[in-house]
């Protein structure tokens, strides 16, 4: 193994494909380096943190006017005062009265973890054991529509149907070791210490972010 005239690396790993290409099955070759492994946690997280941000909301139901209608001016007139809501009052609509309300809150999150050093063993790496980077970028859109309608059973009975609609546009990517201009991780031998961050800072080794889907993990956007 050279260690002049190349980058003063002392083990080079081998592209994903060929790496891939020695595995011995078709899903350890989609999991390289628990690639998969990590999308499946970017989707775990984005889900939990879409979860905590619904619920973080304020609550859906707002003050409303009523309408009612007038015969004389042949029309529906809104009220002066505030029709009830379940925090202004517990008064129902009335019987017969029907109520329909419609809600919506956007809000995004975004996320970077790490990245931080990985120790890879195993065939891929030929039995010697490396050192790699690896981090995970998350972010993603959320919208939620309420839509809700009330009846008035009676004076003092009604029926409430409530429909939350949620639409997430979720995306995450990939951060891990590289050569410039390469889409395959690179590592490098475990000694001597602080090896990464002198080959990233000689620009010998780079930083390179990618979607999940580009690094050939299955991931639900």
């Amino acid at each position: 193994m050279r260690k002049e005239g190349h980058p003063p690396v002392a083990v080079v790993l081998a592209a994903l494909v060929a790496a891939a290409a020695a595995s011995s099955s078709a899903e350890a070759q989609d999991n390289q380096f628990g690639v998969q492994d990590r999308a499946n946690a970017a989707k775990q997280m984005i889900v939990l943190a879409v979860q905590q941000g619904i619920s973080s909301l304020p609550p859906t139901s707002g003050q409303s006017f009523t309408y009612t209608f007038d015969p004389a001016l042949d029309t529906l007139v809104r009220s002066e005062q505030l029709g009830p809501t379940s925090f202004r009052t517990a008064e129902t609509i009335g019987k017969g009265n029907v109520s329909v309300r419609l809600a919506t809150s956007y809000f995004e999150l975004a996320d970077r973890l790490g990245p931080i050093d990985y120790r890879v063993d195993g065939p891929v790496t030929g039995g010697e054991p490396l050192r790699t980077r690896f981090g995970l970028q998350a972010s993603a859109q959320v919208g939620l529509i309420n839509l809700a309608a009330s009846y008035g059973i009676s004076d003092n009975i009604e029926a409430t149907i409530n429909l939350p609609l949620v639409v997430t546009d979720a995306t995450a990517s990939e951060i891990f070791l590289a050569r410039p201009n390469s889409d395959n991780v690179f590592a490098v031998r475990l000694d001597p210490p602080g090896t990464i961050d002198r080959l990233l800072g000689d620009g010998s080794l780079t930083l390179r972010t990618i979607p999940f889907s580009d690094a050939g993990a299955q991931f639900n956007d």
